[in-house]
């Protein structure tokens, strides 16, 4: 392929992209190939259908986006390595480029849904698998209670992108979200003493010198005990 064909073809998917949230019936090949500058004929040529362009535009934007990597443990400190991946995870949904691909998520056509879905359900589940280790040598280091590792992970997963995301996809995409109160709502409940401990001193170094302090987070729950 040429560089002036990759480069149209770039500009192809760009421009696709920026009609994803339309759905495929709303809009018309016409309307893409005026916004790439190039012919319809080139398009049907190399995508076949409005379909599979559109398809391949939301995976061009994903695959620019890339995706938070799996959680990994750290030598001798997993709760450590759980509480940057949280972080992590948090701040990349938060991202106003990333609330308008999800927002463009919702509302394609049935096939291009489907595709995103199946790739998405087989992310969604190596995430957890991995997570759900972490949180086991979380609790043999006894920085978390003995609960379940597939439900703490589950927990995890859905508090870092509940307040990032969502909010972002209901209140808009410049919406800021108060990451160190985030975390701290979401591992208080799971911690033993020596993992308040470890949290405390994460929610330090997150916050920055306007930020509350940590006091003020909200009412110091009871420690459980360690096990």
């Amino acid at each position: 392929m040429t560089d002036k064909k990759a480069q149209s073809l770039r500009r192809v998917l760009d421009s696709a992209a920026g009609f994803l949230a339309r759905g495929a019936d709303d809009v018309s090949m016409r309307e893409i190939a005026d916004r790439a500058h190039c012919s319809t004929a080139t398009i049907y040529a190399v995508y076949g259908t409005k379909e599979n362009l559109l398809l391949a535009a939301l995976c061009h934007m994903l695959e620019r986006l890339g995706w938070p990597p799996l959680p990994n443990d750290h030598p001798g400190k997993p709760f450590e390595g759980l509480l940057a991946y949280a972080e992590a995870r948090a701040r990349w949904f938060a991202r106003p480029e990333q609330r308008r691909v999800s927002r463009s998520v919702v509302s394609p056509s049935g096939p291009v849904r489907k595709a995103v879905a199946d790739d998405m359900l087989g992310k969604y589940r190596l995430t957890t698998a991995a997570l759900a280790r972490v949180v086991s040598h979380c609790v043999a280091a006894k920085s978390l209670r003995a609960l379940d590792p597939d439900a703490v992970a589950y927990g995890i997963l859905a508090g870092t992108i509940y307040e990032p995301l969502v909010f972002g996809l209901i209140c808009g995409e410049d919406t800021e979200v108060d990451f160190p109160a985030m975390i701290w709502k979401i591992f208080t409940p799971l911690v033993t003493a020596k993992g308040r401990r470890e949290l405390e001193s994460r929610i330090q170094r997150m916050a920055s010198p306007e930020a509350p302090l940590l006091q003020e987070l909200g009412p110091e729950p009871p420690t459980p005990a360690e096990r």
